[in-house]
């Protein structure tokens, strides 16, 4: 599903398990979600997918771009329904270098023993993918100490990982134009169990989003709804 031109949705949804992260009930399931930036010159997946999804996951992909081919993946987060599928990934797109802040490196290569090229990025760093780029922001602790953000120009989308998230699975529409409130509970209960003890970096997050030189218009998390119609919903539930 395309969210603007040449930036795809890739994710799943995972209606099987019934507890997340061991902890907290899930009867709607929760949608995984990863993206698929593709330039004029170069391609980017943002975030990948829990391991045991791999097979679903790649036919995704291959629908749109040969994996082999593959210039960057970034992790904003390394948790492993973000980033479990990695090892499986990297063997397929060999040429492939990884992104993620120092600590996101850090945890990779303990965590894969698959050899990669890691690109440890900055508050501010920026790759060039040809008529796209993208721009990195940190925001530690959203909710593991590696947490990034990334900001992509000029189509000014934030791909802002487990911040913004909700539980529940997605539905045929992954977009906020029907946003009710069974959409706003998931948001305020994923918030509540997930984020609420980092609140301060939350905060942190927000001013800094608001202090960008471009306005966000497009908020796509890790979990649940794509913001493109009202963004501003969102950030003011976690507000």
């Amino acid at each position: 599903m395309e969210i603007v031109p040449r930036v795809h949705w890739v994710g799943l949804n995972d209606t099987e398990s019934k507890i997340f992260e061991e902890l907290w009930s899930i009867p709607r399931g929760v949608s995984i979600n990863s993206y698929l930036v593709i330039g004029k010159n170069k391609s980017a997946l943002i975030d990948t997918m829990k391991e045991s999804s791999f097979e679903k996951y790649i036919e995704k992909i291959q629908k749109l771009i040969d994996p082999k081919k593959l210039d960057y993946i970034v992790l904003n987060h390394v948790e492993p329904d973000h980033a479990g599928s990695l090892s499986k990934l990297i063997t397929i797109a060999s040429k492939a270098s990884v992104i993620s802040s120092k600590n996101g490196i850090d945890f990779l290569r303990k965590y894969h023993k698959v050899p990669f090229n890691g690109i440890v990025v900055n508050e501010g760093a920026t790759i060039d993918l040809g008529e796209k780029t993208l721009r990195f922001i940190s925001t530690p602790c959203l909710h593991w100490p590696e947490t990034i953000s990334t900001f992509l120009e000029p189509d000014e989308v934030l791909f802002s990982g487990d911040l913004f998230g909700a539980f529940d699975a997605i539905g045929d529409n992954i977009f906020d134009n029907k946003i009710n409130e069974v959409s706003i509970y998931a948001a305020k209960r994923y918030f509540s169990a997930i984020l609420s003890p980092y609140a301060p970096f939350v905060d942190k997050a927000i001013k800094k989003f608001r202090a960008l030189d471009k306005p966000i218009k497009v908020i796509p998390p890790s979990h649940r709804l794509i913001y493109k119609n009202n963004p501003s919903i969102i950030t003011k539930i976690y507000e």
